[in-house]
């Protein structure tokens, strides 16, 4: 006869892990579903609200028209990741999905750099770019954005000659 009760109870300790783990993921999963709900809320209204003010039109400068169509694009990619943040959730659950289709570079790029102007204004920086209108690759258009907005913004916030 051998006595295994230490081994058991490292048994029953493992077992305690793996549940409390699964626990935590499921309440991880939980809160990220509920906090894109709460955000996506005030999100819509924005966004709505800046709709209304780009069919009012009137009398705006163009530097105003310029800001109201810069809350549109901020607005849209916002809630796109708080989609994202969703699909945080997908992937824990091995049920992400990719929307891979052709995907024009010159409309990345441009809505990108539109996103990131005044991020590159306030550091004092100009942004060039080539025409890239005919370049074109099979990619997840959203998640390409996202790469191309965090390069972007990396080399705003971090250029190479500081």
């Amino acid at each position: 006869m051998r006595d295994i009760s230490e081994r058991k109870e490292a048994e029953r300790l493992l077992l305690q892990a793996r549940n409390d783990a699964g626990n935590a993921n499921n309440a991880k999963t939980e809160f990220l579903a509920r906090m894109s709900h709460e955000f996506r809320t005030p999100l819509n209204a924005i966004l709505g609200f800046d709709q209304l003010l780009q069919m009012e039109g009137g009398s705006r400068s163009k530097e105003q028209s310029e800001e109201i169509e810069h809350i549109m694009i901020a607005g849209r990619h916002l809630l796109q990741l708080v989609n994202e943040v969703l699909d945080i959730a997908k992937i824990d659950a091995n049920e992400m999905e990719f929307s891979i289709e052709d995907v024009g570079l010159g409309q990345i790029i441009e809505n990108s750099l539109a996103l990131i102007k005044p991020l590159a204004d306030e550091h004092g920086m100009t942004i060039e770019k080539d025409d890239v209108n005919a370049v074109c690759v099979r990619a997840d258009s959203l998640r390409l954005k996202q790469v191309m907005l965090n390069l972007l913004s990396n080399a705003v916030i971090n250029p190479a000659s500081k």
